[in-house]
């Protein structure tokens, strides 16, 4: 008996390819956060935007094939300049700091200040693993020791007093900030005058609120995220496509904004890491990238082949919806949510994989899914499927009858 259709069968046709890797679906929630955010681009008449790296890298070449097949189907097509804006939470905190006495280290402690110890702390400030063990040898092998609230904590107040570390904060700090801001000149954009416009994977913004602060909150930012529950001003403003938390009532929201942590992973990009930034001349400053991590390692292994796939759906959903004009936004979001019923052996595979060789480096140092059982996380994965497909049925039934009567 031949089963039910999903919407149709030209749909689903492009939602089976690759059937043994059905998280190359994500092509499909993808494509809808990509048609958004040119829109929003035109909408206000923005004429240059920044991918930040790393997840901006693959998100900047979605975002350019997709005026190309915009301009290949007839569509007007609005010139947009893409750079790829090479930084990490470490490299502009390092160059945004202020001097250590007027310092309060908000944007690290707002997420990240129990259980950490100085070395963990200074890594995330932009300090050398040299550094760090200049700092040990007048500090002590406290450096090590973690503190159940470190922002409060007598060893922090230590540490700040520590002469080797305000020699390395201070020339840190001073260093970086310069080579940031020619980095930043370099793209040859009038900030100044028409502000910044980033894309990013999102959440909470840290990469732009540190930009923000390096420029003494005098240049307005902007930033567009997959997913946005973000704290924000006036000029400094970020807006989230797929979800967000301010935007209850963004179209299939409820559905996209599932497992949403999953695009750090599809979205890894071909490189580690920025380090910091360094001048190679008046006129030039370049980002240093860590390759200690074994990133390009990983990049080869398990994410070309599936960035790839989904590079390829997509191209097949752009066409379609951008021929026949449909309504992508109902579309993406009912094949989500068979993206997540439909999960396959490979696909927790896959993502345990990614968790086993994901590093975090701001905050704190490794990745805590990794200390549990691969058994163990499946079955929670597992679990949590099961429970979003039944509590959003009703919805996703709803919704293939809204685009019944298009």
């Amino acid at each position: 008996m031949k089963s039910k259709p999903m919407i149709d069968e030209a749909w689903d046709n492009i939602f089976k390819k690759y059937s043994e890797n059905n998280f190359s679906n994500h092509a499909f929630p993808l494509y809808l956060f990509t048609e958004r955010l040119y829109q929003e681009l035109v909408q206000n008449n923005c004429n240059d935007v920044l991918f930040m790296s790393r997840e901006g890298q693959f998100l900047k070449k979605l975002f350019e094939r997709y005026c190309e097949i915009r301009k290949e189907c007839g569509h007007e097509v609005k010139n947009i300049k893409t750079h790829y804006f090479l930084g990490s939470r470490n490299s502009i905190m390092t160059a945004s700091v202020k001097p250590l006495k007027e310092e309060t280290f908000d944007f690290m402690f707002r997420f990240f200040k129990y259980f950490i110890s100085p070395k963990m702390f200074m890594f995330s400030i932009g300090f050398t693993d040299k550094q760090i063990e200049e700092v040990e040898k007048t500090f002590g092998k406290k450096i090590n020791r973690h503190c159940l609230n470190f922002k409060t904590s007598s060893t922090f107040k230590k540490l700040k007093t520590n002469p080797t570390f305000i020699k390395f904060y201070e020339e840190n700090r001073q260093k970086q900030s310069t080579a940031f801001e020619k980095y930043m000149s370099g793209f040859n954009l009038d900030y100044k005058k028409d502000g910044l416009t980033f894309v990013d994977i999102g959440y909470h913004g840290t990469m732009q609120d540190l930009i923000f602060k390096f420029f003494n909150q005098e240049i307005k930012t902007h930033g567009y995220f997959i997913k946005s529950r973000a704290t924000q001003s006036e000029n400094n403003t970020k807006m989230g496509l797929l979800s967000d938390n301010a935007k209850k009532d963004l179209l299939g929201s409820k559905v996209t904004k599932y497992d949403s942590f999953n695009y750090e992973q599809i979205l890894r990009a071909d490189h580690g890491r920025c380090l910091g930034y360094e001048i190679i001349n008046d006129d030039t400053a370049i980002a240093l990238i860590d390759e200690k991590h074994g990133d390009v390692e990983v990049y080869e292994k398990y994410i070309k082949k599936m960035q790839n796939e989904i590079f390829d759906k997509f191209e097949l959903i752009a066409k379609k919806c951008l021929t026949e004009n449909c309504n992508s936004a109902l579309i993406c979001t009912i094949y989500f949510y068979y993206l997540v019923k439909n999960k396959t052996k490979q696909d927790f595979k896959w993502i345990m994989d990614m968790q086993d060789s994901h590093h975090d480096d701001f905050g704190y140092v490794g990745y805590p899914a990794r200390a549990f059982a691969r058994s163990l996380r499946k079955l929670v994965f597992t679990v949590k499927d099961k429970l979003f497909v039944l509590r959003n049925r009703g919805y996703i039934n709803k919704l293939k009858k809204e685009l019944l009567k298009k």
